[in-house]
């Protein structure tokens, strides 16, 4: 094993520097099947006066190739390795003298860094797969890249043929090999996303593949006994012997040809591993939390690049112990909710992959929607951006334009990682609607009793499931709603109700400890959208209002409203060392917002305000006393960047 595969991928990449790549063919032929890694290991050895790596090679239509990248700039000779044994050499040194544009990301603790010790923020939408002619690609990227979009998902899958044990307009595989045709269409994916600027998570695996309920690819997968397979069941794949050769098989192959690709930003083993049959099984999240240990161990023993690696699931599921960030997806009733309502791991870098509201949306709404999953993730401290899933939706230039403007602002940051959440006070005018939207979708509630309105920020709200619980799930729901609050006058609360489990729910509003209203639902043959809202009446004065299942299963809730609490504008702060921004969102221009600062002096600031709802900033001199800032709002929608010094 070369010193490149030893050492921490942190302490060989971090500031480095890389030159390449370079492709070479190899003057070697062997016999059988050429993805079996175990029977047909092919490998270069690079070795100069300064340093000397090891690399993989990999077979493209009955050649070796390999592509080749060294952190240490000169002359190398090459020899070639089958299965460890020297067999031959190329008969030229390579020149490694062409530096990478950029570096290949890393992550060091909670942070990720490009090549070129510069902080690397993942900002962009996903892009799981386009038209099979490919041709989406070129402009998509395109676009993407002008916008300053720098990251993005592409999946693995069969319906448009880059799977590569399973295509769709291609001759299948042979048994126990790959499609040429599917590798090949990768190629492309990383041409254009180096052209572009962008690096792909490349998802290796995904939900539908493996599961017969969710999204259900299982009974048309090749591997599957009744197409004529081998595996009985798609549970089978995570034990199988020889599902999981063929797994890294795909997975040493993959990093033969893109590992060092500026691309690449990482290898994510599965999509939404959740939804396969075996996450449903007995002892089924323990199968697969040690096959995606066995699978990164397996990747980082071959890899000699360092690429990350991540998955994605739900956040407290057994599957991150040997990931190298976490990512999370979520289509809640409130995308601010969900990112603000989710703490970032106290050891990796966390941001969600996927991201969306659990209703459609189209135009300015859905730019609002990527301008929240921006910044609600900046202000909740996470590694990165909330990703938007709907690329489909994009393609319109107000959509890039949305990004290109945040991304822009992102930018100035230098470092969003130095920047920590900042509890503020502010006073600001009430008496409109609260409205209390759930942050999360199907997970679990952390908090059950809120005190309003200091308690109904995003980063409360997101701590709540839009399905509200009966008693048969306690360990989704510890127990009823609490709301207590002070009313200045007579109000009346508002429960919408989206859809009802099949099985049904019983509601029942108490306030003060009477019971105000009820409401059955019946449910179905299946999960129904659910008529109507629930709606109780509540004195003035100190208020205690309980929401409570009794029923059998979940009603799907897509917000709770309360008259007379709302606020006229929401305030959420973050601090470096010595800059403060604040993002602040108001009912109308020209609201009234008394800031509580944290200013050990008076005097003068320079402030930078931005309205993000037309991208114009302007500059302002302000006046700030010790202990308080009144602020007249400039727009429905602003981010305020000001020195603390």
């Amino acid at each position: 094993m070369s010193l490149s595969t030893i050492l921490p991928y942190f302490l060989l990449a971090s500031g480095q520097q890389w030159f390449g790549p370079v492709e070479v063919q190899l003057p070697i032929s062997t016999s059988g099947n050429p993805f079996d890694y175990e029977n047909t290991d092919v490998r270069v050895r690079l070795t100069s006066s300064k340093a000397n790596y090891e690399r993989l090679a990999f077979t493209s239509h009955g050649a070796w190739k390999a592509r080749l990248a060294v952190p240490v700039a000169g002359t190398y000779k090459a020899e070639i390795l089958l299965n460890g044994k020297v067999v031959g050499k190329l008969p030229q040194p390579i020149e490694f003298t062409k530096k990478y544009s950029r570096g290949l990301v890393i992550r060091d603790k909670k942070v990720f860094y490009d090549g070129n010790s510069q902080e690397f923020w993942p900002v962009g939408h996903n892009l799981a797969w386009v038209d099979k002619d490919q041709k989406d690609y070129v402009t998509k990227f395109a676009n993407m890249g002008k916008a300053g979009i720098n990251w993005t998902r592409v999946w693995a899958t069969h319906w448009n043929d880059r799977n590569p044990y399973w295509v769709m307009s291609f001759p299948q595989p042979k048994p126990d090999e790959m499609s040429e045709d599917a590798l090949d269409r990768w190629d492309q994916v990383f041409r254009e996303a180096e052209k572009n600027g962008i690096h792909v998570q490349l998802v290796l695996f995904h939900h539908g593949q493996f599961s017969s309920t969710v999204n259900p690819n299982w009974p048309d997968h090749p591997w599957n006994a009744k197409k004529g397979g081998w595996l009985q069941s798609a549970s089978e794949f995570f034990t199988d012997p020889k599902a999981k050769k063929l797994t890294k098989q795909w997975l040493r192959y993959a990093a033969a040809r893109w590992g060092c690709s500026p691309g690449l930003m990482s290898w994510e083993l599965f999509n939404e591993v959740q939804f396969v049959d075996l996450a449903s099984e007995p002892g089924g999240w323990a199968t697969i939390g040690k096959w995606h240990d066995e699978m990164a161990d397996f990747i980082r023993s071959v890899d000699s690049y360092h690429r990350l690696i991540t998955t994605s699931s739900e956040l407290d599921a057994p599957i991150w112990n040997k990931m190298d960030y976490i990512q999370g997806h979520g289509y809640p009733s409130s995308i601010e909710g969900l990112l603000m309502g989710t703490k970032p791991d106290a050891n990796k870098p966390l941001f969600y992959g996927e991201i969306g509201l659990n209703r459609g949306v189209q135009g300015i709404e859905e730019e609002r929607l990527i301008r929240d999953g921006i910044w609600a993730a900046f202000f909740a401290g996470h590694a990165g951006a909330g990703q938007y899933w709907y690329w489909d939706h994009l393609d319109r230039a107000s959509a890039m334009a949305e990004y290109k403007k945040n991304i822009n602002l992102i930018a100035e940051l230098k470092s969003p990682s130095a920047f920590k959440s900042e509890p503020i006070k502010a006073t600001v005018a009430r008496g409109g609607i609260l409205k209390f939207t759930p942050g999360r979708s199907w997970a679990k509630t952390d908090k059950t009793e809120f005190n309003l309105p200091a308690e109904s920020g995003a980063e409360f709200s997101g701590q709540v499931s839009s399905f509200l619980q009966g008693p048969g799930k306690p360990e989704m729901q510890a127990g009823p709603f609490v709301f207590r609050f002070k009313a200045s006058k007579p109000g009346k609360f508002t429960l919408r109700a989206a859809q009802v489990s099949r099985a049904g729910a019983d509601i029942e509003i108490r306030v003060n400890g009477k019971v105000a209203t009820s409401r059955t639902y019946p449910g179905g043959e299946g999960d129904q959208p659910a008529p109507g809202n629930i709606v109780a009446n509540y004195p003035a004065g100190q208020v205690e209002l309980k929401v409570i299942n009794k029923g059998p299963d979940w009603l799907n809730v897509s917000g709770y409203e309360f008259e007379g609490l709302g606020a006229a504008a929401s305030v959420v702060a973050s601090r470096a060392k010595n800059m403060l921004v604040l993002r602040i969102k108001s009912g109308k221009v020209g609201e009234r917002v008394e800031l509580a600062t944290i200013l050990k002096t008076p005097g003068r600031r320079r402030v930078l305000v931005t309205d993000l709802e037309t991208g114009k900033r302007t500059v302002e001199m302000i006046s700030v006393p010790v202990g308080k800032l009144v602020w007249k709002t400039r727009s429905t929608d602003e981010l305020l960047m000001f020195p603390l010094s």
